[in-house]
């Protein structure tokens, strides 16, 4: 398919099974460019690049020559996971790289955890999440996609073709899913995409099924628990055989974080916060960064722009406040509302657009209301994996003699289509997508 989405997967819970088939995991050419970033948190990848591949092997052969192995510089060098590398990862990593014989492949998930993932794995996949359906859309496996729970089946339709013909596996989020383990079994799924709570992930383990999870927090354009959006598509390509795939996102979002570096650098930085889906005008939630550098992923992606977070960071990424606050005291220079879930990807944008002038008067005696400076987004774009896509439109409306608002809709429009399966062909069929773009409020 031309069309392939990336979204958010907090976690993808896999089962081993099905057939075993060849497919590359690397690029051996000279041309490949070698990051040796560690983005991609697969044991076996040695050389720390973007890539597993004879490369890996070559490392892994000079570190058991050399007799010593520097953990902090090539910590994936362990190919076997047995903490130490020997001869024995030489031949491991080269059985993986053949994919003629399931093997453990091992990888690095969310909190620092190692699992393994039986490798290749060709099989049917159930998804629980729009995570899982976006990840099977940007890997190219999305038609492997047969089986979902409840949620799943009635998603949006525009983005997501199919969904109401998947068997529908019911709701994971019951206090022993035995009814969801049953339904899984009798789909013939291997593979389950999307967020799968840790106690189920136990209890199909225990079921006697071999299971594998892959648990990568990456469900939108966020970065957390020293995990990024681009090491869990890297991650995941690998563990699906998809790497090329994965790596053509990657490269999309390596450019678009540059090239908003390189504009932000010589701009004085505006504060400014998000108000997550007002619905009142007395109290909002406000989207905020963790401690520890982690934010949701509206925050993250704005954050590109030469903007500041004028909010503290919270424990929980979340802080409600009274409006009245808001608007006296904290008072940023721009107020970005996030919409979630308040429109479908096809609604009119007139019909979004009231909604927008309607929260933005919440903030009717802010400098940013005052001055034409709130604006909103979708949470289901700019807070997505398409949320660098998306961003240049943002960054137009506020400064329109510094960023081109024809290349942002561009941009953004090259983003859907390469990377989602929504049915448009022009920018201005974007510009329909009421539920996708970016808004400035209405001011007299």
């Amino acid at each position: 398919m031309d069309n392939k989405i990336i979204a958010v997967i907090l976690a993808i819970v896999i089962v081993a099974g099905g057939t075993a088939a060849f497919v590359a995991l690397g690029d051996d050419g000279d041309e490949k460019p070698l990051t040796g970033s560690g983005r991609l948190l697969v044991y076996g990848n040695a050389d720390n690049d973007d890539y597993l591949d004879s490369a890996d092997v070559d490392k892994i052969r000079e570190i058991v020559e050399s007799g010593t192995w520097d953990r902090e510089k090539y910590p994936f060098a362990d190919a076997d996971h047995d903490s130490d590398v020997d001869s024995e990862d030489v031949g491991y990593l080269e059985t993986i790289l053949e994919g003629e014989e399931k093997t453990k492949m091992w990888y690095v998930g969310s909190g620092k955890i190692d699992y393994y993932f039986n490798y290749p794995n060709t099989g049917d996949i159930a998804v629980t999440v729009d995570y899982g359906l976006m990840m099977a859309q940007v890997l190219d496996v999305y038609d492997r996609v047969v089986a979902g729970t409840t949620k799943c089946t009635t998603y949006n339709t525009d983005r997501y073709p199919g969904v109401g013909n998947l068997q529908d596996l019911g709701t994971y989020k019951s206090a022993d899913y035995a009814d969801f383990q049953e339904n899984l079994m009798k789909s013939g799924c291997t593979i389950v995409m999307g967020y799968v709570a840790p106690a189920l992930y136990d209890s199909l383990r225990e079921s006697g099924r071999e299971i594998d999870q892959i648990n990568l927090s990456a469900s939108a354009q966020t970065q957390y628990a020293d995990m990024d959006v681009v090491s869990a598509i890297l991650t995941c390509g690998v563990l699906l055989g998809k790497a090329d795939e994965a790596r053509e996102y990657c490269a999309f979002s390596d450019k678009m974080e540059k090239h908003f570096a390189d504009k932000a650098a010589d701009s004085d930085k505006a504060s400014f916060l998000v108000a997550y889906n007002p619905n009142n005008p007395t109290t909002i939630s406000i989207d905020t960064h963790y401690p520890t550098g982690g934010c949701y992923g509206d925050v993250w992606t704005v954050s590109h722009l030469p903007m500041e977070d004028i909010i503290e960071p919270s424990a929980t990424g979340m802080t409600k406040m009274d409006i009245e606050t808001i608007c006296s005291d904290v008072d940023p220079d721009i107020i970005v509302i996030s919409l979630w879930g308040a429109a479908a990807d096809k609604d009119s944008p007139e019909s979004v657009q009231e909604l927008v002038d309607e929260k933005a008067s919440y903030f009717k005696t802010s400098r940013a209301y005052k001055n034409g400076d709130i604006y909103a987004v979708n949470y289901e774009s700019i807070g997505s994996y398409m949320g660098l896509g998306a961003l240049g439109v943002l960054g137009a409306y506020i400064w329109p003699e510094e960023y081109d608002l024809d290349e942002g809709w561009e941009t953004f429009y090259d983003f859907v289509k390469q990377f989602t399966y929504l049915d448009i062909d022009s920018v201005d069929e974007l510009k329909q997508c009421g539920g996708l773009i970016v808004y400035q409020m209405t001011t007299a």
